[in-house]
């Protein structure tokens, strides 16, 4: 249904990719200021927001498909390799702080 949406308002890959950027930024931004007391938090907010990326991607690769542009599918399949590299940057940080907490 959500996906029915996006196309119907033809909805830009670029949008979407811009928001998982957001979203992964943010995440980062929280953990800086909370990691000490939040650990758990911010583990399950980890995956949320990654769960939220993989499916803005896939759905950025649906409307390319969809629309059979060859060009917005590599856009689109490129941009979900960067977003993935990015996302996965975070999750490194992340976790690099929460081993180094635990210490």
């Amino acid at each position: 249904m959500v996906f029915n949406e996006l196309v119907r308002q033809n909805i830009n890959p670029e949008s979407l990719t811009i928001l998982s950027s957001i979203a992964a930024f943010a995440l980062a931004k929280f953990t800086d200021q909370q990691i000490k007391d939040e650990k758990s938090l911010i583990n399950r907010w980890t995956m949320k927001i990654h769960n939220l990326t993989d499916t803005i991607n896939t759905l950025i690769l649906k409307i390319a498909t969809t629309k059979r542009d060859n060009q917005k599918i590599y856009q689109a399949k490129k941009a979900r390799i960067n977003s993935h590299n990015r996302l996965s940057g975070y999750l490194k940080k992340i976790h690099d702080k929460n081993r180094h907490m635990t210490r």
